[in-house]
């Protein structure tokens, strides 16, 4: 059961109510996706498979959906939590790893029309990778919420589903989940450099040298990387009672 989500049980497109549990056998069947992925991806890492960058976004697309669709209730709602968690650490690794595509060689880039080619086809790679961000990103505020997933008509959408009984995460988890999104948030930072303007930006609206930025590179897909999941930690901080805020 690999290279797609199986399309029975609550992982496909059902109505909420098919969010609150799984029987035996679907979520046996659903471990077995997630872990025959999930290894195949780390497999891939190891032997340099993962490229090209957008198969790698085909890849990982489904497999963060799949993992959302688990139920928010025990206690399913903790392996929902750990199966995420450790995808969230890895993806961004996996990214970094990649170029945000190759120019086979003998290909002219004097020529306007290859390099119009070029820059459409690098920017649907882009647009790839922003989307997983997103689904990442909505998914994890349905999660510290204890809210359901449900799938949208194609692996890009998506939408919390409230559960009564939906279970959150621990502290333990938030604070684990908390040191993945910033190590990963500089992680992809540094990989989007060179193919933006991103002045002296340093994953905040002022660059560390003070420059000013223009509105384009404010509102444009550089501005969606130095925001990048900048919805989870504010969730994070809503969620942290005063008394163990850290100073």
């Amino acid at each position: 059961m690999t290279g797609h989500i199986p399309d029975t049980g609550p992982w496909s497109r059902a109505p909420p109510q098919s969010y609150l549990s799984l029987t035996e056998s679907q979520e046996a069947a659903l471990r077995a996706y997630l872990d025959s992925a999930s290894l195949g991806l780390e497999r891939d890492e190891r032997k340099h498979r993962l490229a090209p960058l957008s198969s790698l976004i085909s890849r990982l697309l489904p497999l963060f959906q799949a993992i959302l669709q688990l139920p928010a209730r025990e206690p399913w709602a903790s392996t929902r939590a750990a199966y995420l968690l450790a995808l969230t650490a890895n993806a961004p690794r996996y990214i970094q790893k990649l170029p945000l595509m190759t120019v086979s060689d003998g290909v002219d880039e004097t020529d306007p029309d290859v390099c119009a080619v070029i820059a459409e086809k690098a920017g649907e790679t882009m647009q790839g990778v922003l989307d997983l961000l997103g689904i990442i990103e909505r998914g994890w505020i349905a999660v510290l919420r204890g809210e359901g997933w449900r799938a949208g008509e194609d692996s890009t959408g998506g939408e919390a589903v409230e559960v009564e009984g939906g279970q959150g995460i621990d502290q333990t988890s938030k604070v684990r989940l908390r040191s993945v999104i910033n190590l990963a948030r500089e992680k992809i930072l540094l990989w989007a450099r060179p193919y933006g303007s991103f002045g002296g930006e340093s994953m905040g609206p002022d660059g560390v040298d003070g420059e000013v930025h223009t509105e384009e590179e404010r509102s444009g897909w550089e501005q969606q990387i130095v925001d990048m999941w900048k919805g989870i930690l504010e969730e994070l901080d809503r969620q942290t009672p005063p008394e163990e805020e850290v100073i």
